[in-house]
């Protein structure tokens, strides 16, 4: 769907020109999926830029598009950025302390790119939850019960993610919602404040 390459499009383009500054770019795909897929974009931010997509259900190894990918959390290393796209609402922990946990990455950006149908009616739900991945999770994890799915994605909204962002210190440098098919769909991008 267009909506939706537009939208991780501008996520790409956000993040490309906050972290430009940095001069080391390491970045972790937190919850890159069983398959990292998530994590493929990622190597344009930057030429050189290192990234490892972490979940517990892939296989680890080097995939063929230079990612890292490992069923173990890579616990004692830094990342400058750390993204979550779309794989905070399937975290048994609250977002708040998602975040937090994150910190031990001492990132100077965490990305989290999410759904928002809190206070969404199921109509608007079944409208815009159509891409081939978001029908494969419908059938995956729900049976295909819309119902179901519904109710599990409108538990967390934008105001969740905006607050373990910023109850771990990090101000919020951007946030832009998708537009279209993609307008429950938003990103927010936050920077660890200055002590």
């Amino acid at each position: 769907m267009h909506d939706n390459l537009v939208f991780q499009f501008h996520l790409l383009r956000q993040l490309r020109e906050i972290t430009s500054y940095s001069q080391e770019l390491r970045v972790l795909d937190y919850g890159t999926g069983p398959d990292g897929l998530s994590a493929i974009p990622l190597t344009t931010l930057r030429r050189g830029a290192s990234v490892v997509g972490f979940d517990p259900l892939l296989q680890s190894g080097k995939s063929r598009y230079e990612i890292d990918l490992t069923d173990q959390e890579p616990l004692g290393e830094k990342f400058q950025l750390v993204v979550c796209h779309f794989s905070i609402h399937h975290m048994e922990q609250p977002p708040h302390l998602v975040v937090a946990n994150l910190c031990k990455y001492n990132p100077n950006w965490i990305a989290i790119a999410e759904y928002d149908y809190a206070h969404k009616p199921l109509e608007e739900f079944t409208s815009t939850f159509v891409s081939q991945a978001e029908k494969n999770e419908l059938e995956r994890m729900f049976g295909g019960n819309w119902l179901s799915c519904w109710q599990y994605h409108c538990a967390l909204g934008r105001d969740d993610y905006v607050h373990a962002l910023q109850s771990s210190g990090f101000s919020l440098v951007s946030e832009q919602k998708g537009e279209g098919f993609a307008r429950n769909k938003l990103f927010l991008i936050g920077e660890m404040t200055a002590d």
